[in-house]
Order: C-alpha cells, then structure tokens, then sequence
C-alpha cells in the first residue's frame, strides 16, 4: 500500500450471515498497512462465527445492538484500534471495488 502507514477497515455487522463472506472477501486482507476488525453488534446470527474463519480478520463481538454505541466502543475503549490511523468504514453487506483503499490511502496521503 503506498500512501499512509496504517489503515484500519471497520466492518459493523448486524445478523450478517448472509452477505459477510463477500464482504470479507473484497477487503485487502493481509495487505501490508491494513487492519480489519468486524465488529458484532447484537447479533443472532453466525456472523461473528464466519468472520472468525478469516484470517487476519480481528473479530469484536458485542451482544448490545446498535451502530452508533458500537463504533463508539471500537474507537474509544479497544486497544487495538489506533488513534494514529486512519479509518474505513464499511458496512457489513457492502462490498469494496479492488483497489478501493490503495486510492483512498493515495489521495488522503496527497500522492498523485
């Protein structure tokens, strides 16, 4: 990845099971530079279970519902999460064009 150091991708999922793979599937997952954390709101069903066969995938799972109290927990009382990076985030039925976060890292960095 050119551009920034570190980009964190923060998946919020509610009862996901359906569409999770594809979402997972069009992360650059592994790619130098990136951190993925699905986080699990309230959910019932497997969706946490399935983000947990992904590799390099960092799993929050949380039995309150809602977004914003999610998002809120994942930036302020994770560890994990950096302040020093910069944020993605996506929504666990989306799915992201290849190449999506090289561009964005390119542009937030100011490479032309």
């Amino acid at each position: 990845m050119s551009g920034l150091e570190r980009i964190a991708i923060i998946v919020l999922v509610h009862n996901e099971e359906r569409r999770i793979v594809r979402c997972l599937a069009s992360l650059p997952l592994g790619a130098e530079g990136v951190a993925v954390h699905v986080v699990v709101n309230g959910s019932s069903a497997r969706t946490a279970e399935i983000a947990r066969g992904f590799a390099g995938v960092g799993v929050h799972d949380w039995p309150e519902g809602g977004k914003s109290r999610s998002w809120n927990r994942i930036m302020l009382d994770t560890p994990a999460v950096d302040a020093s990076t910069a944020y993605v985030l996506v929504d666990g039925d989306g799915e992201l064009i290849a190449g999506a976060v090289d561009a964005l890292a390119d542009v937030l960095s100011g490479a032309p």
